[in-house]
């Protein structure tokens, strides 16, 4: 009897239950946009983000996924020097731990759908404070959020 571990594709860096269907990983991803009382999201990286997270990562930034981020209220902007953070807070603060090759690959799909429920602080893209609370984040192949029991 084969084991459920080895139903899903071996991935460097990658533990296999963080391999989810397309539809798990929509259906968390949409949970992002619920604004609540204690949450804050921005719907979409903001241009010019998107343009400095495309270097960053060595891509052309038309081909950069739009990233969701949910944020605890009162943690959207860095506490030192006011700026509004998005996902290039977190994937500067990634590539001190992974590659850019690994980032890539990761949310262009090459891995599949990933939700890592294990989300990490991260520090300003400016300043480089580390921020008070941990963010979700997501797009169409890659989510990163704490555990989501209703979903």
């Amino acid at each position: 009897m084969a084991s459920v571990l080895a139903q899903k594709p071996a991935v460097p860096g990658i533990s296999p239950h963080k391999l989810v269907t397309k539809e798990k990983l929509a259906s968390l991803r949409q949970h992002l946009l619920d604004e609540d009382a204690d949450h804050a999201v921005l719907p979409e990286t903001p241009a010019s983000d998107n343009r400095v997270l495309a270097e960053l990562l060595g891509v052309e930034a038309e081909t950069v996924p739009s990233f969701v981020c949910r944020f605890a209220k009162g943690g959207e902007s860095c506490a030192n020097c006011g700026r509004a953070f998005s996902i290039l807070d977190m994937a500067k603060s990634g590539l001190k731990v992974h590659s850019k090759e690994f980032i890539k690959a990761t949310i262009f799909g090459q891995h599949g759908y990933v939700f890592n429920n294990v989300p990490q602080l991260h520090e300003c893209y400016d300043c480089g404070e580390k921020a008070t609370s941990s963010m979700d984040y997501g797009c169409p192949m890659y989510m990163c959020g704490s555990p989501l029991e209703t979903v």
